[in-house]
């Protein structure tokens, strides 16, 4: 009797509980739909903030000494455009101007980024990297620093020209113009980049919000620490001493390199000379990109390394 009771009970008290929940207040709409980007305004507005101070408020460019006289972290790198290289997908070669170029997906302006600012893009945050000036399909401002503002999704949807906010688009590139080409330009603008006229407009919108000007630092948006010291982590698969043996035989091995926005990409080592008595992680750290000062620099949080045929176990 007493199971029979308590399912009763149970079952009487989620009818009362059903009963407590108020129905959902509905209504009939047969108006026109507004304007998302207006309703957007609005609810900053009520917030006590304009549409263009939040974005701003959350929105982070480089500074002006970080990227001074420097050449695109990755310049034989464009991104994929159908109207520029058409039919051509990600990794594909291709030519701009005359100059072979490697297709990508945004990866490498995201590297440019971490580069440039000594940190680890946050994941999962809802930020991105943005073209401030657009045309990421041109080699010579795909990873520029001055082409690149770190920014809320919901931000650079707005400067883009599928949902544009003009007031926003212009006021974005005027803070980029003022910072890296007033004055004393950090190098000589492409012709597409100009003063936007929109100087006292933006003051007028930013009210006083400042502007976020990122130098490098040891930390990402979010305060996770990125790794600024210590080894580099190197794995060899399989250990010591049989990865020795196997690629004695082989002179091949696979290198994977995981970066600290999540990243990874891999390579082919052929190794041309190699005798018991090598260091075989010795010799890793010694390539350019493992040394020292430049896997931090590069974002680079580990590296494994396989050797070929590949190991199973």
């Amino acid at each position: 009797m007493s199971v029979v009771f308590d399912c009763f009970q149970t079952q009487s008290n989620m009818t009362n509980k059903q009963q407590s929940i108020p129905k959902l207040n509905t209504v009939l709409h047969t108006g026109p739909i507004e304007n998302p980007i207006v309703a957007l305004e609005d609810i900053f507005h009520n917030g006590g903030v304009t549409l263009i101070q939040a974005a701003f408020k959350h929105s982070f460019f480089l500074s002006p000494e970080l990227v001074r006289g420097k050449p695109p972290k990755f310049p034989n790198f464009a991104r994929t455009s159908r109207t520029h290289y058409t039919n051509k997908k990600k990794g594909d070669s291709a030519v701009w101007k005359g100059s072979a170029v490697t297709l990508d997906d945004n990866s490498k302006a995201q590297s440019a980024w971490a580069q440039y600012s000594g940190r680890a893009l946050s994941r999962k945050t809802g930020y991105g990297v943005r073209h401030i000036w657009g045309n990421p399909w041109n080699p010579d401002v795909y990873t520029a620093g001055w082409n690149l503002c770190y920014m809320p999704f919901w931000v650079g949807m707005l400067t883009e020209s599928q949902h544009p906010h003009p007031a926003l688009q212009k006021a974005i590139k005027q803070v980029a113009y003022e910072l890296f080409f007033k004055g004393n330009p950090i190098c000589n603008p492409p012709d597409f980049v100009t003063d936007p006229g929109f100087a006292l407009e933006l003051r007028k919108h930013l009210g006083a919000q400042p502007i976020n000007i990122l130098r490098r630092g040891n930390t990402t948006r979010t305060g996770a620490p990125t790794i600024r010291g210590g080894v580099l982590p190197i794995t060899l698969i399989p250990p010591e001493p049989e990865f020795k043996q196997v690629i004695l035989r082989t002179h091949k091995a696979n290198i994977c390199v995981t970066y600290e926005d999540g990243r990874s990409e891999s390579r082919t080592w052929n190794i041309s000379q190699i005798t018991e008595h090598s260091n075989i992680i010795g010799n890793i750290r010694t390539r350019p990109e493992f040394r020292s000062k430049n896997w931090r620099d590069n974002g680079i949080k580990s590296v494994k390394v396989t050797a070929q045929p590949r190991y199973e176990k």
